[in-house]
């Protein structure tokens, strides 16, 4: 949109957008999200005060709150609820994976509580509103393009299966 105000013309369409900017104007989320940093921050005390069986408490430092921060953002945006991964657990799953689960799940209910919004949630929010009738943003396009990914996730290909879906 800075381009299209700067060049004052159009490049092949109306709009450009970032991927993390299209999901959020899906999305239409007006609040300030965590990103991982925050949710990190958040994640630190549920990590210090609930028995793991792979971590221990007296072992948990600023880098796993980041990981363990990372990587329940990286189930989000791939569209991954607790209760999902809960499924894929059941039959398979080591301690560190469980521990995921546990610390995922606490997360949730704390993030809840508290009425926090993180970045992983837009995602899972802009999906839930494609998939029941999409934005009406969308009335009258013809075409989207997406172009420049190095690395299509598993939840970029739902979302855009789930576009297609919207008329």
């Amino acid at each position: 949109q800075r381009v299209l105000a700067a060049t004052g013309r159009p490049l092949v369409g109306d709009v450009v957008a970032a991927w993390p900017h299209f999901i959020r104007s899906i999305a239409d989320i007006g609040t300030q999200t965590l990103n991982s940093l925050s949710l990190a921050l958040v994640l630190m005390p549920l990590l210090h005060s609930h028995d793991l069986r792979y971590f221990r408490a007296n072992t948990i430092s600023w880098g796993i709150a980041r990981s363990f921060a990372h990587t329940i953002l990286t189930l989000k945006h791939n569209l991954i609820d607790p209760k999902t991964l809960r499924a894929e657990l059941e039959t398979r799953g080591s301690l560190k994976e469980n521990d995921l689960l546990t610390v995922y799940e606490r997360y949730e209910n704390e993030r809840k509580q508290r009425g926090l919004i993180d970045d992983g949630d837009v995602t899972l929010m802009a999906y839930d509103r494609l998939k029941n009738g999409g934005p009406s943003q969308f009335e009258g396009f013809t075409a989207i393009g997406f172009d420049e990914w190095y690395h299509v996730t598993p939840g970029m290909r739902a979302i855009i299966a789930a576009l297609k879906g919207v008329d």
